[in-house]
């Protein structure tokens, strides 16, 4: 192999690094918001349909003259709760971001990915090796994030009232989320793999092509995956 087709193999491998990151944080990502809010909302619900009752009991054939706001009034402690959630919230998005950063960078530097994608070329067909390769990479990827997921997505979640699952229930939906990332995250990481192999400015032609994406997918999820998660 001469210099220039490592040099060129070299930057499709980075560059496809950076198109499967960001398949892992806005595929997955899509879907975990949608358990996250569904748990939200369940227990948001049942919260509001038990005040319900007991207001409806008390205000039988007198007319309201409450403010909308006082229907369902919150205590300070959770007040507080909530309010201490949304800061923590805040810092996690931050936080998440460079621990992504920092394990995509383990799995670049220690050769995993390069050993990944010698395996992943053993088959023939390019399409499949690639998917093949985009499968494995994003098992590794999520076996090193699986910790901080427990932790965000289960313990924090558990901890503020958010969650009504077990640890078996959610981890069998973060899976599913997994699987369903693998599938359709193929599509971006195909286009943009033949971008590559076939135009000087792919990195434009991307850029402009993960906009339709994108909101395709923004459409896609609450119709086709959220039912996955959720019971509406």
């Amino acid at each position: 192999m001469n210099k220039s087709n490592w040099m060129f193999q070299k930057q499709v491998m980075y560059a496809m690094l950076l198109t499967i990151a960001f398949c892992l944080f806005f595929v997955p990502n899509l879907a975990a918001d949608s358990i996250n809010s569904d748990s939200s909302i369940e227990h948001f619900n049942d919260t509001l349909l038990q005040n319900d009752s007991i207001d409806s009991d008390i205000s039988i054939g007198v007319a309201s003259t409450d403010k909308p706001e006082s229907l369902y009034p919150m205590s300070a402690e959770r007040k507080e709760k909530l309010i201490s959630y949304s800061r923590f919230t805040n810092i996690w998005r931050f936080v998440s971001f460079f621990i992504g950063l920092g394990i995509l960078a383990i799995i670049l530097f220690t050769r995993i990915s390069a050993k990944l994608r010698d395996f992943a070329t053993r088959i023939k067909l390019r399409f499949f090796a690639v998917w093949l390769f985009f499968a494995l990479f994003t098992i590794v990827d999520y076996l090193f994030n699986l910790p901080f997921s427990i932790y965000r997505g289960f313990m924090v979640e558990n901890n503020y009232g958010f969650l009504n699952q077990t640890f078996t229930q959610w981890w069998g939906e973060d899976l599913l989320g997994l699987l369903i990332g693998i599938v359709v995250g193929i599509i971006p990481v195909w286009f943009f793999y033949s971008l590559v192999s076939k135009m000087k400015r792919w990195w434009l032609a991307f850029s402009l092509g993960a906009i339709p994406f994108a909101v395709l997918l923004i459409i896609i999820v609450p119709v086709f995956v959220s039912p996955l998660f959720n019971k509406f």
